[in-house]
Formats: C-alpha cells, structure tokens, sequence
C-alpha cells in the first residue's frame, strides 16, 4: 500500500514538473516548436499543421512584392475568384506550361525569352532540357506554339489553372525597360524584326518630321528615330487612350495584377535570385537552370547608359511619361532614378 501511494506521489510530481517547466519556456519563449514537439511526444498531443514546401513559399513570397501589389490595389485578404477575373481580363498574354502547373505573364523586354526558353523547356515539347539550347528567336516563331495562351482553353479550364497553377510575373524599373525597348527596336545596331522597325518608323516620322514624304523600304532602313522621338510617341498614343505595343505597354494593363493575385511577382533588377525563386517554388531548381545573360548581347547594359540617353530629354516630356507609367512605378514600388532628382530631392518628373 505504501510502495503503491509512494508510485502516485511520484507520477504527480513528475507530471508537475513537466507542467513547470512547460510554463517556464514558454513564459521565455512563447510555445515554440520544440517546446510543443517535446510534449506532443510525451503526452501523444497532435503536432502542429507544417504546410507543405510549396504553400510555405507561395505564403512567404505573398508577404513580398506580391502580397505588396495587391494590397496596392485596395484588395482585401481574400483571392478573387478564378471566374470574376475571367470576366475582367482577356489574359490574352499568360503562358500555361500544364506539366508544371505554372502560369507566367509575358512581359516583353523583361527576360521574357529566356523564360520562354525555360518553360519549353520543362515542358518536355522540345528536344532540349538547358534552355541555352533552345534558340532565342525561335521561342517567338518556330516553337511559339508550344507554350499555348490561357486565353486559348475553355472558360471552366481556364478557371482550373487560375485557381490551381503557380502565377508569376517579372518587372522591371519601367524608364528602364523604355529605353531597353528604344535600343532594341529602333537602334540599327540593334536585333530587332525588319517589318516591325519599318512599321513603326515610319508611323513616327510621319508624325514628328516635317519631312515625312513618303518612305520606300530601303530609305525606312536608313532612318534614325531618336530617343525623345520615341518617348512623345508613347505618351501621345498613352494619352489618347490607345492600347501600346507589347514591348512598351504599362505592367498593369499586360498582367491585370489588381484581377488576379500573382503567387510571385519579380523584379529584372533582381532575375537571378528571384527566377531561382520561382523554380524552387515549383520544385523545377534541379531541372533546368534560368539562362544568365548571353554573351551575344555586345552592347552595354540599359542601367548602365540611363543617365546617357534621359539627361537630355526635356522635363515637361519627362513628366508626361511619368505621368503615362505612374500606375506602374506606385503598384510595383519602384522610384525615380537617382539621377533625375535635383539638389532640394525633388525630382524632374515631380508633379
């Protein structure tokens, strides 16, 4: 009888200093994971719900840039509906890669090639698995099939991958990717489709140049349409209220990130890290590999001559184009380069 009253006096006391020292950590602490590991073993109590890789991330990059934007839009917490974003955007530039469940809104002059590139290539359509294989002009033309539109599957399929794909999206500094699109498009040293130069040549001079004779196609080829040319035919078709060609369209108006909430939304400024991102979240890092920049591209880097080509751009201009972008600078959270702000750090684009 004794030896059994001494056994209960043991277990109480036992069970008391487990209670103590629970109440001890967790007065230092809070209740953290190995805290509740250990008495979830003891006292056989359920472990705390991990979510899976793939929610972690997706719940760690909402708290980014991503989460960022749709707060920007004055969304609530909750997710709009796969349906009530299909009926207020055409999604006429999402990319749907179905074996790797992923959704990536083409942003032209923001590595969307070589994205292009690593979504063929993980798609298992080509007969390539390093997307440095994959030739860069043939993702627009030759294999530009392959990776089909969201806006291309029925309104109950599109729904589905809306609400159950990985959805991202990569920006970049949009002055930036202006003068990127300038260079590429209308310097001649430039790659660039022939008709699409010539097409919009001579849309320009006919606009900007008192002598705008008519222009064969070899005299098209010869003209120079400089920077400020460029700019004002932007914002002129802006303010009118046209749609812009791709390779200079505002972010909000190619993705609608304000329709649907991006799982990752990155930055060029950051695509290394930020595309590793990405295959990690879809469980592709050790597939592929994002291209780095190719050794093709002889000319300097667009951040590296910003200053060179905006220093002489007239200020009423440069508001104008702020202006024309401001959606885009606010929802993605970027500022006015450094060296557009004067000595008081007001900028030239102030309004």
């Amino acid at each position: 009888m004794v030896l059994r009253l001494t056994q209960v006096a043991l277990l109480t006391f036992l069970c008391a200093s487990l209670i103590l020292f629970g109440i001890i950590v967790q007065s230092e602490h809070g209740w953290g994971s190995v805290t509740h590991f250990r008495l979830s073993h003891l006292f056989k109590v359920k472990a705390p719900f991990t979510p899976s890789p793939r929610a972690t991330t997706v719940s760690t990059e909402k708290a980014g840039l991503a989460h960022y934007v749709w707060k920007q839009c004055g969304n609530p917490d909750a997710e709009m509906t796969s349906s009530a974003a299909l009926k207020s955007s055409p999604f006429s530039h999402v990319l749907v890669n179905d074996k790797n469940k992923m959704l990536y809104c083409i942003v032209p002059k923001v590595a969307c090639s070589n994205w292009r590139r690593v979504l063929l290539a993980l798609s298992g359509k080509v007969n390539a698995t390093n997307p440095t294989d994959i030739n860069i002009h043939a993702v627009h033309h030759k294999y530009k099939s392959l990776l089909p539109l969201l806006r291309s599957f029925t309104r109950p399929e599109s729904e589905h991958r809306l609400s159950n794909y990985y959805k991202f999206m990569f920006v970049r500094n949009p002055l930036e990717r202006l003068l990127s699109a300038w260079r590429n498009k209308f310097q001649t040293n430039m790659s660039t489709s022939v008709s699409f130069r010539r097409y919009f040549v001579q849309v320009i001079v006919r606009q900007y140049r008192n002598d705008s004779q008519q222009l064969d196609k070899k005299s098209l080829d010869s003209v120079q349409i400089r920077f400020d040319e460029f700019l004002r035919f932007v914002v002129d078709q802006a303010e009118k209220g046209a749609v812009l060609n791709d390779h200079w369209e505002r972010f909000h108006k190619l993705c609608h990130p304000c329709t649907v909430r991006y799982d990752f939304v990155g930055r060029y400024e950051h695509l290394e890290e930020d595309a590793m991102r990405v295959l990690k979240s879809v469980h592709a890092d050790r597939m592929v590999r994002f291209p780095q920049r190719s050794a093709v591209y002889k000319h300097s880097r667009t951040t590296e001559v910003m200053r060179e080509f905006y220093k002489d751009i007239p200020a009423s201009l440069l508001k104008r184009v702020y202006r024309c972008y401001q959606e885009d600078f606010q929802l993605f959270n970027y500022s006015v380069p450094d060296f557009l702000k004067l000595e008081n750090n007001k900028t030239m684009i102030s309004t």
